[in-house]
């Protein structure tokens, strides 16, 4: 046996019982710290893209691993949901980003602790209500929030105890009593609210409503419709063509390990937590999300409007820039200079996780590249070109030296006179 013991537990159970106790005598006191719960608040609830109000358990409740993913990918990035699902969003400890830096007073960037430095409780919470959230209504997070989970208090158990009043009400009950009395008693409303509650009300209607809601219902009707959804069929079909959103069943990219993988992979495991965090993980690069459309929910592939970077030290500039030229050499020297993180131009960097068409990850591109590349295409095209190319194919002046990867399509009609190397 070793002669002082070991710093981690073991993963396997011994086969004989130890011969010393763990400690020469029992504690004396109790722990002071109770563990940490790693739970959902059951109260919260949030308003989905759509407009529709769900709650943490929404968003695993679907038997389509791929649907949960997408779910949790685009939800728990934000800091009123994570803060809140915590369990569910892969959240324990509810805590800030350490790397997270922001301006808040144009005086330099700061992390998250500037929100409550100061220490007087009005000027803290000032700080929370200008820079915490994304709304008006004080129910989304902001960029400040997303990071700054914790000290937003966002966290549904906080740890955070505040000793003065917020300037916004909470979003959700408290789960437990408070510890000391208020000292302001709650308001009484002399008048109806002016808009309709967001929950669900325990006595529903015993009949339908008068007219048909808003948006679609999240479960299905007991029975079918009375009224058709259009008073008559369409009298002319539909003029565009049906977007294919597929993957790209030829790529391949490495991951952070240095393992290569397909977009298959994002997918391929029972939990849907893992699952999730691959997507969050690698569905936000331009190159994975350009070929794995279907995966990432990227469809249509396309260039992030919102995107401005300064190419050319001339001021901040869309996407369109690298092929306003309408030079083939440049255009393609700009992809060639901004869209590759890495040398070999397999990685997409910034530019490119933002200018995935115009960088030319789509695997089903929207643009017809009319001048040749400047690197060679990473995976072999699946299907043929719709015009002839200009420049015919190069003809080597000596064999190959390493042997084809295809096969031939006019093969011998008997063995060779010769072994194969």
């Amino acid at each position: 046996p070793s002669a002082t013991p070991s710093a981690y537990p073991s993963q396997k159970p011994s086969h004989q019982p130890t011969t010393i106790p763990s400690l020469p005598a029992p504690s004396g006191q109790p722990s002071t710290e109770a563990p940490t719960n790693c739970i959902d608040d059951t109260l919260f609830n949030f308003t989905l893209d759509i407009g529709s109000i769900q709650d943490c358990e929404w968003l695993t409740r679907n038997s389509d691993p791929i649907k949960v993913a997408l779910r949790i990918t685009r939800y728990c990035n934000r800091g009123h949901v994570k803060g809140a699902c915590q369990r569910t969003c892969d959240f324990c400890p509810c805590q800030d980003d350490s790397s997270f830096v922001y301006d808040f007073d144009d005086e330099g960037l700061r992390g998250c602790d500037w929100l409550l430095e100061e220490g007087d409780p009005l000027i803290d919470a000032s700080r929370i209500d200008d820079f915490c959230y994304a709304d008006e209504e004080k129910t989304v997070a902001s960029e400040v929030g997303d990071a700054c989970v914790l000290s937003c208090g966002f966290c549904s158990e906080s740890q955070i105890e505040f000793e003065f009043p917020s300037l916004s009400p909470t979003k959700t009950i408290s789960v437990a009593p408070s510890r000391v009395p208020t000292l302001i008693p709650s308001l009484h409303s002399a008048a109806p609210s002016s808009k309709p509650s967001t929950l669900r009300s325990e006595h529903p209607m015993a009949g339908p409503s008068a007219t048909p809601s808003a948006y679609p219902s999240q479960k299905p009707s007991h029975q079918p419709t009375t009224i058709p959804s259009l008073p008559a069929p369409s009298g002319q079909p539909s003029t565009e063509a049906p977007t294919n959103c597929i993957d790209d069943t030829l790529f391949n990219f490495t991951l952070d390990i240095g393992s290569i993988q397909d977009c298959e992979w994002l997918t391929r495991n029972s939990d849907p937590i893992k699952v999730a965090l691959r997507i969050t993980r690698y569905c936000n690069r331009g190159h994975v999300k350009g070929a794995c459309q279907r995966t990432c929910d990227f469809c249509p592939c396309q260039d992030d409007s919102s995107f401005v970077y300064d190419f050319d030290d001339e001021g901040l500039r869309g996407c369109d820039w690298l092929l306003e030229e309408g030079d083939p050499l440049i255009d393609a020297s700009r992809i060639d200079d901004f869209c590759y993180a890495d040398e070999e131009k397999t990685v997409a960097s910034e530019v490119g996780d933002a200018c995935v068409l115009s960088c030319g990850f789509c695997s089903e591109s929207q643009i017809e590249f009319e001048f040749p590349s400047l690197s060679p295409t990473k995976t072999i095209s699946v299907a043929p070109s719709r015009v002839p190319t200009l420049i015919p194919s190069l003809h080597s002046a000596a064999p190959s030296s390493k042997p084809s990867t295809l096969r031939s399509e006019h093969p011998m009609a008997g063995p060779s006179a010769t072994p194969s190397a």
